[in-house]
């Protein structure tokens, strides 16, 4: 996936627990989602040759060679949209990007040069193109207070129109390289009470990668042929295996929480398939013709077409326990931790989230979610401690000063979707956000002459002693 489809990843390089089945980097990533309000963005970079200075040094210059490898042109474009289909029940997420990039290359010819000559510095040079296209979207549907349903689709496509190139294998001998890739999951995520998590999780992934020659070089008469005193290639390249992998995946996991224990029981269920194909057999022949100084020398035959079947199957069933250690502080230390007040301590998240709950009902619901989560009410988190079996707790609130030097000092941070409001900001149309911002404004002025403002931030703290 791409950096802009991506909400969030985890990259952990050891430790990895028996869910995960083989060793090495295990990576996760999420793609973004749909919410009750449209959002969406569009990205893009662009390059030419006009752009870039020419690095051809004297001692190239004086071997007659007018280039490196420049690039002819890049471009890079990335859109996305996301919403909801109907409100608090079916999201959509999607959207589409395409990468190209042109370069020439030193050393690799697209032909001869006027004498005859594919090895000379003033043969015209080859470009060398590579594409990457992506189309992808997600849908959600809340089918329950207490069940998800997510399905994910990603269909890329790799084409590079002269793969092989180099400076022996010249644009005519080169292969048209295409490699398609489709990716779905269907997922279910179900909290039947609030000890027990179920995720159930079956998908798809593959890729099929293709070879064909230059059009109008596999010809009859016009076999592959390479003069071993300078490795120059002519004709279409020798046989290259194609690939088609595919693996179908099922995934269910129960997570169940008592006491200091999380549980963990699942079951990995694969179905791979990866043959390494060879090509068809095209008029110009299964074969390689090798010749010194011009005298033929060797034939190099392939055994073509062939088509391999590799299978594997494997199941697997684990079963972990995620043990929460009490006592990871010493008999007689102190354990102390600390909480926001979200719903009565913050007063610049109060003057943001109650303005915009009295213009906007995704606001207020968003409002709702934010200061109802655990631990946020006077007393919670000390009960906390206690239900641990830490003694002698005593609770306390602490409170410092936010300091703003004027309005844009309050809102940039807002506005740039930074802090616990950004999930909502980002999601706002302009005019939506216009208005919203030029209610907070008021509020944060309180009829008075914009400038420094101190608001006070609490958070509940709780301390204890391990016994």
């Amino acid at each position: 996936m791409r950096p802009a489809q991506v909400e969030e990843a985890s990259f952990k390089t050891s430790g990895n627990n028996a869910d995960v089945a083989f060793g090495g980097v295990h990576q996760q990533m999420i793609m973004k989602s749909g919410g009750n309000t449209f959002h969406g963005s569009i990205e893009g970079d662009y390059e030419n040759k006009n752009w870039q200075s020419n690095n051809v040094s004297d001692e190239l210059a004086a071997q007659g060679f007018t280039i490196t490898n420049p690039t002819i042109r890049y471009y890079d474009f990335n859109g996305d949209v996301g919403g909801y289909i109907f409100k608090n029940k079916l999201w959509f997420y999607g959207g589409a990007s395409k990468q190209e990039i042109d370069q020439l290359q030193i050393g690799y010819v697209s032909g001869p040069n006027a004498a005859g000559c594919w090895t000379c510095p003033d043969a015209p040079p080859g470009q060398v193109i590579r594409i990457l296209k992506q189309q992808y979207s997600k849908f959600s549907w809340q089918a329950a207070p207490s069940t998800k349903v997510i399905g994910t689709f990603v269909h890329a496509e790799k084409v590079t129109p002269f793969f092989g190139f180099g400076a022996t294998t010249p644009e005519p001998t080169t292969r048209v390289q295409s490699q398609p890739t489709r990716t779905w999951k269907v997922e279910t995520q179900s909290t039947p009470n609030t000890r027990t998590f179920i995720d159930a999780v079956f998908g798809f992934c593959c890729y099929w990668t293709n070879y064909t020659p230059q059009p109008g070089v596999a010809v009859a008469g016009n076999p592959a042929s390479q003069e071993i005193t300078n490795g120059m290639m002519t004709g279409p390249l020798g046989a290259i295996p194609g690939t088609i992998a595919e693996r179908y995946q099922v995934r269910p996991t129960v997570s169940y929480i008592a006491g200091q224990h999380q549980l963990k029981f699942g079951a990995d269920l694969n179905w791979e398939r990866q043959d390494s194909t060879r090509p068809q057999e095209y008029p110009s022949g299964s074969y390689t013709l090798f010749f010194n100084r011009g005298v033929p020398t060797e034939i190099r035959t392939y055994n073509t077409p062939t088509i391999p079947i590799d299978r594997l199957y494997n199941q697997a069933a684990f079963a972990t326990d995620t043990w929460s250690l009490r006592r990871v502080t010493r008999p007689g230390g102190v354990v102390a931790a600390a909480v926001w007040d979200f719903a009565g301590g913050l007063v610049y998240q109060r003057i943001f989230w109650d303005t915009a709950a009295a213009l906007d009902p995704d606001a207020e619901q968003a409002r709702s979610r934010h200061f109802s989560g655990p631990l946020l009410r006077a007393g919670e988190l000390a009960a906390a401690f206690e239900a641990a079996g830490l003694c002698d707790v005593r609770p306390a609130s602490l409170t410092v000063r936010m300091d703003y030097a004027e309005w844009s000092d309050y809102w940039e941070p807002i506005a740039n979707a930074q802090g616990p409001v950004g999930d909502y900001v980002k999601g706002l149309p302009p005019d939506r956000l216009g208005s919203i911002a030029a209610a907070v404004r008021r509020a944060y002025l309180a009829g008075q002459p914009d400038g420094p403002r101190s608001m006070t931030a609490t958070a509940w703290a709780a301390r204890g002693v391990v016994p």
